[in-house]
């Protein structure tokens, strides 16, 4: 008597690898929007030392932590109930306030490598995206290269 392996569909069947690889195009996508908005949010609030100021001497800067965690449980929680569009104003709202607290490193790092660090990362997401969306190739297998 053979068992049952829930997973046996999965590797027998190219169809699912067709669906991942397009959900993975449009999470890159998605991904490369919530850093341009974290890194625009972040050097707004750099930029303006009144804003620095209410921050970082009230109770602001809690309330954007405490926000940040809030959303990240309730997306967590219920991503698979939720519309698309509430999905990704909440996750745009979350990369906001990622910005938001992560403003300070404006503080304590030269801009210079801030920048580079930014467009960095933005290469790297704006190239998956490219390839996501231009290539028919599976790239599931180089999985472990890609997560690096």
């Amino acid at each position: 008597m053979s068992s049952y392996d829930p997973h046996q569909e999965l590797y027998s069947i190219s169809e699912p690898a067709i669906a991942i690889q397009d959900v993975l195009k449009w999470v890159y996508l998605w991904m490369g929007l919530g850093l341009l908005v974290t890194f625009g949010v972040a050097t707004l609030v750099a930029g303006s030392p009144q804003t620095q100021m209410a921050l970082f001497s009230g109770p602001w800067l809690w309330v954007a932590l405490i926000g940040q965690l809030i959303l990240v449980v309730v997306l967590s929680a219920a991503l698979t109930k939720l519309t698309p569009g509430v999905a990704a104003l909440m996750f745009l709202i979350y990369s906001a306030l990622m910005g938001v607290t992560l403003s300070s490193i404006f503080l304590a790092y030269a801009q210079e490598s801030i920048a580079l660090a930014f467009l960095s990362s933005a290469a790297l997401f704006g190239a998956m995206t490219v390839v996501g969306f231009t290539t028919q190739m599976d790239l599931t297998r180089m999985g472990t290269y890609l997560f690096m």
